[in-house]
C-alpha cells in the first residue's frame, strides 16, 4: 500500500491525535493555520478537519488538488475505522440512480417531522426579522412548534451579538441578597406565545453573580475566531447549588403567575445544553449535582412538568472505557434509561437503534444486582 498522506486540521497539542501517529503507512501533517500546509497540502490523501476555523479548512483545502476524503472530528476518531477509510478508493459514480418525481400525482400525507427549532442568539426574537421569523414558524402549526434558545439566563442588558445573548434575569446585592428581573425573558416568551410558538426552555446558562470563574464573562465572537473562545463564565458551575435551584424555582413559578399553570404544564424544560463539550467548564458529577436541583427547581413549583435533559453532543458523553466509568452512569440510573429509551434520557447507542431487548435486560439485571466488576 502507497502511503496516505494525511492533513490534520487542529493544535498540535490535542492529544487525542496521538493515536494517528500509530497508524502504519501514514504520513501525519498537524496545524491550525494555513501556512502549516504548503509543502504537504499538494500531495494529500485525506484531511481531518479536528478543531480548526471553517476559513481555514477552505484555505487548506484549495491547496489540496488530489485529496480524496475529508473527515470530520464529530465523526468519531477510531484508530482502525480511520486507517480503513484513508487508505480505501474515492467514492465512484459505478452505481446509476435515476429518480423521477411526478409532482401532479398524490401518493399519501405528508407528516410533519418537524416541531422544534432553536437559536444560540435568545435576544433574537424580539428583533424585527426575528419576529417575522417566529410568526412563520408558528403558522406552520399553531401552539405545536416549540423553540429553544441558550441563554435564556445569561447576565447582560439583552444586546444580541453572534452567539452570545442575556436577560439580566438574576443579580445579587452586595450582601448576596438575590434579586431576579424578568422583562427581557417575558419579552422574549411573549413574542413566541404571540405567534403560536411555545416555549421549549433550555435553563442556562450560569448568570454572572453566582459563577465560579465569573470572568471573562461575555465574549465578542466573530465567525474568523476558534469556536472555544465562546466558553467564557457562563459556562461555569455555581457558587451556591442552593441558589441556583432557586433561581429555576421562582423562574418557574414566575411562567406560571404570568401564563397560566394550564399554558406552562404544555412546555418543555430542559437543563443546560450540550455539557460534554465547552459549554459545560465543570466536571460530570457537578452537572449531575446542577441538573438535580435545577430539576428539583422546576418540579418544585409545577409538579407536572415536562421537564428532563440535558441534550448532549455526540456520544452523550458517558465514558464507558473501564469500570470506574461505567460505575458512576449505573448508579445514577443514566446507563439503564439511555440503553432503555426511556423518556427524559438520551437514546443510546446515539443515532443508531436501540440494543435488543435480551441486551438491555442483561445491563439492567447487572445494575440492579449492584454492578459489581465482574
Amino acid at each position: 500500500m502507497d502511503p496516505i498522506n494525511v492533513l490534520v486540521l487542529a493544535d498540535p497539542a490535542t492529544p487525542q491525535l496521538a493515536m494517528l501517529q500509530t497508524l502504519p503507512q501514514t504520513t501525519i501533517a498537524v496545524g491550525d493555520t494555513p501556512e502549516a500546509f504548503v509543502q504537504t497540502a499538494p500531495v494529500a490523501d485525506v484531511i481531518l478537519r479536528w478543531s480548526a476555523d471553517l476559513a481555514v479548512f477552505e484555505q487548506v483545502w484549495r491547496m489540496a488538488p488530489r485529496v480524496r476524503w475529508v473527515h470530520s472530528c464529530s465523526a468519531g476518531l477510531d484508530g482502525v475505522l480511520f486507517a480503513e477509510l484513508a487508505a480505501s478508493p474515492p467514492p465512484t459514480n459505478a452505481i446509476p440512480v435515476s429518480i423521477r418525481v411526478d409532482a401532479a400525482q398524490p401518493k399519501s400525507d405528508l407528516h410533519p417531522i418537524w416541531r422544534f427549532f432553536g437559536a444560540d442568539e435568545p435576544n433574537y426574537a424580539t428583533m424585527k426579522n426575528g419576529r417575522k421569523l417566529i410568526g412563520e414558524l408558528g403558522s406552520l402549526r399553531p401552539k405545536d412548534v416549540y423553540f429553544r434558545a441558550h441563554n435564556l439566563l445569561t447576565s447582560g442588558d439583552g444586546k444580541p451579538a453572534l452567539k452570545w445573548g442575556s436577560t439580566g434575569a438574576y443579580d445579587e446585592d452586595a450582601d448576596g441578597h438575590p434579586s431576579y428581573n424578568w422583562t427581557i425573558l417575558d419579552g422574549i416568551f411573549d413574542t413566541y406565545l404571540q405567534n403560536g410558538v411555545r416555549p421549549y426552555v433550555e435553563i442556562g446558562f450560569m448568570p454572572k453573580a453566582l459563577s465560579t470563574k465569573p470572568e471573562p464573562y461575555q465574549h465578542h465572537w466573530t465567525p474568523q475566531a476558534r469556536y472555544d473562545e465562546i466558553f467564557t463564565g457562563w459556562a461555569y458551575p455555581p457558587r451556591d447549588y442552593q441558589k441556583w435551584g432557586e433561581i429555576v424555582f421562582e423562574w418557574t413559578r414566575h411562567c406560571i403567575e404570568k401564563y397560566g399553570r394550564a399554558e406552562v404544564e404544555s412546555w418543555y424544560w430542559e437543563v443546560w445544553n450540550e455539557p460534554n463539550i465547552g459549554y459545560w467548564r465543570g466536571s460530570s458529577q457537578e452537572f449531575l449535582k446542577l441538573h438535580d436541583y435545577a430539576i428539583a427547581g422546576v418540579r418544585r413549583a409545577l409538579p407536572t412538568a415536562r421537564v428532563g435533559g440535558a441534550d448532549t453532543a455526540g456520544s452523550g458523553g458517558i465514558q464507558l472505557e473501564g469500570y470506574s466509568h461505567i460505575k458512576v452512569y449505573a448508579d445514577n440510573g443514566y446507563l439503564s434509561g439511555n440503553i432503555s429509551h426511556k423518556p427524559g434520557y438520551i437514546g443510546m447507542p446515539y443515532g443508531r437503534p436501540q440494543l435488543p431487548a435480551c441486551e438491555i435486560n442483561t445491563v439492567v439485571a447487572w445494575v440492579n444486582q449492584g454492578s459489581q466488576n465482574n
